[in-house]
């Protein structure tokens, strides 16, 4: 559904059905494969709205499911700590 939402044009949906499936156990995704994936959609959602504290939030999460990617995950886990550290100093005093 938060696909659907997105593709529409309305990524205020999108949001609400992320968080929405997240909230539930497991993310409504079974074996939970696809966690991951949805925490970094939300997130980067949130980042493009100006959430940064909730784009924070999940690209943390996300980086939690992360912690020793795959040789293919490698670049994407890297530029997400990337994004943590400027959404950080974005929110940082002064």
């Amino acid at each position: 559904m938060a696909m659907s939402h997105e593709r529409a044009g309305r990524p205020d949906s999108a949001i609400v059905w992320l968080k929405r499936t997240l909230s539930t156990p497991s993310g409504g995704f079974g074996d939970g494969v696809f966690l991951p994936a949805a925490k970094r959609r939300l997130a980067e959602l949130l980042d493009a709205k100006g959430d940064l504290r909730g784009a924070i939030r999940y690209y943390e999460a996300f980086l939690g499911d992360w912690t020793q990617p795959e040789p293919e995950q490698a670049e994407v886990v890297r530029a997400v700590k990337a994004r943590v550290t400027v959404l950080r100093a974005k929110l940082a005093p002064g």
